[in-house]
């Protein structure tokens, strides 16, 4: 009897799972693939983990998605012809299928519920406030002082902890003692210019949705916790990084509107500098920053950009006009840049995410989903944008690239 095959969508914590549920006796799986370039060409069990796109050469019987969020998934293997009576949500099988057994995905579950459990009883007695935390101000009021000041933001998340414990985090920069060492001197920096932001995750995550608020109490383990409470001070009150994550991670979905029209405020009637990744095209194709006066760009690597910054900094310096507004979206590399370019004087913004939290909001996504001509690193197949909208306004805003080692005028 010919064995029933089978290519599992997924290769992150639940590929193990999944594989393991197979009964092969029956089936087999014969390939795995994911979106994630970051996971593809690399051998796990010895099978190859591919780019998606290779479905349409194989010849299988069932797709397998293994990620609990497959909804999208399910659309796009439908975009790459699988007719829907081969896909399998794993999570969503009712056991119709009998080369799939149950017993691991209970077990699993039970598993991840005694997790949830177990992390919120760790993190208890911080969200309750029966432990000090750093003091970082409401969202809104960073957006307040840099409209009243023109001041500067540096924002802290994760990756840049991460970084300067010197810790892999972020895909798109790779360790690096220098960035380590600079993102130090930024956090500890003391400039009435230059706001340094942390993210709200320290204390009561009641606001957070129930998934954001698991990924942060994952994150925010004792140890972590521990390595952080010695980089921050307890007498320094901190802005909050979150200003640029206003929607998907809140249970109120509409408090984002009052952070998103100071955002506009602070554009309005201003040169605007952006500093990008290759592809990311802040701003394109929505309105967040029509009432601006200009728009200039440079386009950076989209990943490790800080192994050119003195470059990427020569030539915003280069570009940069006395009276604009320098925004920033690179990763770590972003968070020392806007520090040296406001150091020169002018007012520049670590801008975070913010285009793709807006892009969301007004398509009321419940979690980050590829947007059109965008690159959206949060989003499974939304890293490489297709060029499907009209980019002649974005390329004459372009007056220079950093590539490696070289920069060009004109992109």
């Amino acid at each position: 009897m010919n064995k029933i095959r089978l290519v599992i969508w997924g290769a992150g914590k639940n590929l193990q799972l999944v594989n393991d549920s197979v009964d092969f006796n029956i089936a087999q799986t014969i390939g795995i693939v994911d979106s994630n370039i970051d996971k593809q060409n690399v051998q796990w069990n010895e099978i190859t983990v591919y780019n998606p796109t290779i479905i349409q050469k194989l010849d299988y019987d069932y797709i397998i998605i293994s990620p609990f969020r497959y909804e999208e998934i399910v659309k796009e293997c439908q975009r790459l012809g699988v007719e829907a009576e081969r896909i399998i949500s794993f999570w969503n099988n009712k056991n119709q299928y009998i080369f799939l057994k149950d017993y691991p995905k209970e077990n699993y579950l039970l598993k991840r519920e005694n997790e949830i459990l177990r992390l919120k009883l760790e993190n208890n007695r911080f969200e309750l406030g029966l432990e000090p935390t750093p003091i970082i101000q409401e969202p809104c009021e960073v957006l307040k002082k840099m409209l009243l000041d023109k001041s500067s933001l540096c924002r802290f998340g994760d990756g840049e902890f991460e970084m300067i414990r010197m810790n892999e985090r972020p895909w798109f920069q790779q360790i690096d003692e220098k960035l380590s060492k600079k993102l130090m001197q930024v956090l500890n920096s003391n400039d009435e210019k230059i706001n340094i932001a942390i993210a709200d995750l320290y204390g009561s995550l009641s606001r957070y949705t129930e998934d954001a608020a698991l990924g942060m109490r994952r994150y925010m383990d004792l140890e972590t916790r521990k390595a952080h409470m010695q980089l921050l001070s307890f007498s320094r009150v901190y802005f909050d990084a979150y200003v640029t994550r206003p929607y998907l991670i809140y249970q109120d979905k509409k408090a984002c509107e009052d952070i998103f029209r100071l955002w506009k405020e602070i554009f309005k009637g201003r040169h605007l500098l952006i500093v990008e990744g290759i592809n990311s095209r802040f701003g394109v194709n929505n309105d967040l920053l029509s009432n601006a006066l200009s728009i200039r760009r440079i386009l950076c690597p989209a990943r490790n950009a800080f192994r050119v910054y003195e470059s990427i900094k020569e030539t915003v310096l280069n570009n940069v006009r006395k009276d604009d507004v320098v925004l920033i979206t690179l990763g770590p590399t972003a968070t020392v840049l806007a520090y040296d370019i406001a150091r020169e004087g002018y007012q520049a913004i670590d801008i975070g995410q913010i285009d793709n939290e807006y892009d969301w909001y007004l398509r009321n996504a419940e979690r980050q989903i590829p947007i059109r001509g965008k690159c959206v690193a949060e989003a499974a197949n939304g890293r490489i944008p297709k060029d499907d909208i009209d980019l002649s306004q974005y390329r004459k805003e372009c007056v220079a690239t950093v590539e490696g080692e070289i920069t060009h005028r004109n992109c």
